[in-house]
């Protein structure tokens, strides 16, 4: 009995994995022969989510760890650094400045000194009171020595801002030094590396790299105009690839005939209707129907489903 309960929850399991890639004989394959289902005319794969990587600020390739088409990077993952020397020469001198305290130190000194050198004089002063002598100091050395205490706490309180100042200077000259570093901002595959390799310069803004996610693509699909009522949002959307036979040639004219249009069997892509279009009076008022597919990495090279490709796609409509 347990075993029995096993089996069935494992073909359970596997069941719920079939719609993302089913092969031949399995109920997506069913469903692709199916009398219900809307046949298609010529799809097209687009790219959802594309990340143009540019540099905020100009300056000099000195690495660049994706170097053609095709390679995939993930989150995260440096791609291009651009020579950051004269930046880290600055935050350098930041750093002494901010953790240094011998001006402080210095400032507080002098801050003693004077002090010091107020209490003689009013001592001084209060000795020769005692014995009705004139006072040592008048009032205009002893307020010029006042003033100079005043000037000495200054000081101190002047080293300690500028100390903090140049903590605050580091943090921003960080901030500007990461600019430097310039990292993928999500997984995705290298289509163009716009002629940019180790020793370019860049300009702000310029792209560097074009990355495109192909976790989930767009299949954009023509459909004739007697089909629109039957297609919903939401509608499943079978997507398989497609491949032409290679041409031959006519042996009359000696002219290379277009190879046969075929579809790969071997596995199966589902999505979903995602938005429908206006007809199109140029493609005999056909309209445009886009599906998300949920695509799948192959190898550890490449997609199923790239750009460019051709697909055959199959609507199933909702039963109403």
């Amino acid at each position: 009995m347990k075993r029995t309960l096993f089996a069935i929850a494992l073909l359970a399991v596997c069941s719920n994995s079939l719609p993302v890639s089913a092969k031949p004989g399995s109920s997506s394959d069913e469903e692709w022969n199916s009398q219900s289902v809307i046949k298609t005319h010529q799809s097209r794969v687009e790219t959802i989510d594309v990340q143009e990587i540019s540099s905020n600020i100009p300056g000099k390739i000195v690495e660049m760890s994706v170097t053609r088409r095709g390679q995939l990077v993930k989150k995260g993952d440096v791609v291009v650094r651009l020579d950051s020397a004269l930046v880290e020469s600055q935050l350098e001198e930041l750093n002494a400045r901010a953790d240094s305290d011998v001006l402080i130190k210095y400032a507080e000194t002098t801050l003693k000194e004077e002090t010091l050198t107020m209490e003689e004089y009013i001592e001084a002063n209060r000795r020769a009171q005692e014995k009705n002598r004139t006072p040592d100091y008048g009032r205009g050395e002893m307020r010029r020595q006042s003033l100079a205490i005043e000037r000495a706490d200054a000081e101190v309180a002047k080293s300690k801002e500028e100390r903090r100042f140049a903590g605050l200077e580091r943090e921003t000259k960080k901030v500007e030094l990461s600019q430097y570093v310039i990292k993928a901002e999500r997984d995705g595959i290298v289509s163009e590396t716009h002629k940019k390799n180790k020793g370019s310069t860049v300009s702000q803004g310029q792209p560097i790299l074009t990355i495109e996610n192909l976790d989930r693509v767009r299949v954009v699909i023509m459909v004739d105009p007697e089909l629109d009522e039957k297609i919903r949002i939401g509608d499943k959307v079978l997507v398989r690839r497609q491949f032409r036979e290679r041409k031959k040639i006519d042996p009359k004219s000696f002219r290379q005939l277009e190879g046969e249009a075929k579809t790969d069997p071997s596995r199966t892509l589902v999505g979903v209707v995602t938005y429908i279009g206006a007809y199109d009076s140029s493609l005999d008022d056909r309209f445009e129907v886009e599906a998300e597919i949920e695509n799948v990495l192959v190898s550890d090279k490449h997609y199923f489903l790239r750009p460019g490709l051709n697909v055959e796609a199959r609507i199933i409509p909702a039963s109403k």
